[in-house]
């Protein structure tokens, strides 16, 4: 799947962006990891996010602010679906995310339920509860 790009005249100018939405107080922290403009700032995921010590606000309004550039509407979510058949990580794009609410997923065949489940072999015996011992311990004597 590609990213879509946009012409540079239609690119926002990183600072305005972080002005607006009132985080003016990361610009240095981007820019001294190499986020100079709003170009790189658009591929930056979760990790690095957490690296640079966003606050969780913070980097929702980011993220939202970067979906809304890459054409996600805002009626959408960003967060991944939890019933999602496939294991999602946390850095994962918000077009991705985007991708897979959009799409329809195949039914689901119900998960079959074992009657009598073998045992693990593995597994630690059980010991004795204090009413067995009692009741062995009346039985010898």
């Amino acid at each position: 799947m590609a990213i879509p790009t946009f012409p540079s005249s239609s690119v926002p100018d990183l600072t305005e962006v972080l002005e607006r939405l009132g985080l003016t107080q990361y610009a240095q922290v981007l820019a001294e990891n190499g986020f100079h403009n709003w170009e790189t700032v658009v591929d930056i995921t979760e990790d690095d996010l957490t690296a640079l010590e966003f606050k969780l606000g913070h980097r929702r309004l980011l993220q939202r602010e970067i979906a809304t550039y890459r054409g996600i509407p805002q009626s959408l979510s960003l967060e991944p679906d939890n019933n999602s058949p496939e294991p999602t990580s946390l850095s994962t794009s918000a077009l991705e995310s985007f991708t897979r609410q959009t799409t329809s997923l195949p039914p689901r065949e119900k998960r079959r339920y074992r009657r009598h489940p073998r045992a693990d072999p593995n597994a630690p015996k059980k010991p004795k509860t204090a009413c067995t011992l009692f009741v062995h311990e009346i039985i010898r004597t």
